[in-house]
């Protein structure tokens, strides 16, 4: 063989081959590709689809195959019908040219273009026939496109209703359970600083029982108290509203635990009852104050609140 042509196919065998692993190689970044698609950057596979939007894509597809089935049956049969009319026009030409042998007359050229004129009709009216119904294979897919999105819309519209529903019930429980949660860490809270409160109060109100009591004791011994026991007055006035401010702060935080009421009303009373039992206090530092000149207060009735 010549060394030229030796050599020309060595050269397509080369290429050949290479063409073929380009192919296998772009087969095999295709599928890897493809197997990457379908895990996400963190690594966990991807979620399946809506199970509606799934039978929307299955029935999609179904509409796409029998569409396909179509088309090809109407091309065989526009083949075979065009394969008929040319073997009967041609079998009526020889027929015709077996009765008139030899030279054919007039006539017989008129037969024989008649019936090419007339299996050429027969052709373009098939033809023209397979177009109208390749259209309406084309309309009729179209239709079923439409109808398809149309019929599963409705559906993943009703189902994602039902989803936002179901997300606003679990939305409504999981805010229930966190305000039930942030109302019992509220309430133990509260008990912490009313105990905290009432602890104060309870500090004033010995003090109170003490004085008067040593009041008492001196005025009988005929000290005069007049001062101390005015003092002793105001005192207590002070503390029968720190009694109503703690008071008005417990009830409104009950009402806060339970119906939310405003925390910078509760705050302010709060406050307000810290201030009176401080205030309360001081009065009744005062009226220790007023006493040491007249007797040696012992340390139990010199409480200090602070």
């Amino acid at each position: 063989m010549n060394k030229k042509y030796v050599g020309l196919l060595s050269v397509f065998a080369v290429a050949l081959a290479f063409g073929v692993s380009l192919v296998h190689a772009e087969e095999a970044t295709s599928a890897e590709v493809t197997a990457a698609a379908e895990v996400s950057a963190e690594g966990a596979v991807r979620p399946p689809l809506d199970p509606v939007r799934a039978r929307m894509i299955e029935a999609q597809k179904d509409i796409r195959v029998k569409s396909t089935e179509a088309k090809r049956d109407i091309v065989e049969k526009a083949k075979d019908t065009r394969a008929g009319i040319r073997v009967e026009a041609k079998d009526a030409i020889r027929d015709i040219r077996a009765e008139n042998p030899g030279k054919m007359s007039s006539t017989t050229r008129a037969d024989i273009k008649g019936i090419r004129i007339d299996a050429k009709a027969d052709l373009d009216a098939n033809r023209q026939a397979t177009r109208e119904q390749m259209k309406a294979n084309v309309t009729a897919k179209v239709e079923a496109f439409k109808e398809n999105r149309e019929q599963f819309k409705t559906e993943m519209e009703a189902r994602r209703a039902e989803m936002m529903k179901k997300l606003e019930q679990e939305r409504k429980e999981k805010k229930t359970k966190l305000e039930e949660q942030a109302k019992v860490r509220v309430g133990a809270q509260l008990k912490a600083i009313f105990a905290r409160l009432s602890n104060r109060l309870a500090g004033v109100v010995a003090i109170d029982a003490k004085i008067a009591e040593r009041l008492n004791v001196l005025a009988t011994a005929g000290t005069d108290t007049a001062e101390a026991s005015a003092q002793l007055t105001v005192a207590q006035t002070a503390l029968a509203k720190a009694k109503v401010d703690v008071e008005a702060a417990r009830v409104l935080s009950e009402t806060e635990v339970t119906a939310e009421t405003s925390k910078e009303a509760l705050r302010s009373l709060v406050n307000t009852a810290e201030e009176s039992i401080k205030a309360a206090s001081d009065e009744y530092h005062k009226v220790i104050k007023l006493l040491r000149p007249k007797v040696s207060v012992t340390a139990s009735t010199t409480v200090i609140i602070n």
